[in-house]
């Protein structure tokens, strides 16, 4: 996990897909984040619709979770 101060951009590995996710802090809207980030998951990762922000400090469990309470309120879609 790098992270590079200054230009904002992050590096992590997705909890759930294990996928390198890299996202920049310059988006400052949730949905802006999760927008980029999207396309960087693994194909039908539930994780897909975490904000990348929390997602990064997420165990697989947690991020699971997260990702069942988005789903049961219609958050994402997926």
């Amino acid at each position: 996990m790098s992270v590079k101060f200054g230009g904002q951009s992050y590096h992590f590995q997705c909890p759930v897909c294990d996928a390198a996710i890299k996202w920049s802090a310059m988006q400052r809207r949730p949905e802006q984040r999760i927008a980029l980030v999207a396309s960087q998951h693994e194909r039908r990762c539930p994780a897909i619709t975490i904000d990348p922000s929390r997602l990064r400090h997420l165990t697989r469990d947690q991020a699971l979770g997260e990702a069942a309470r988005l789903r049961a309120e219609g958050v994402g879609g997926r």
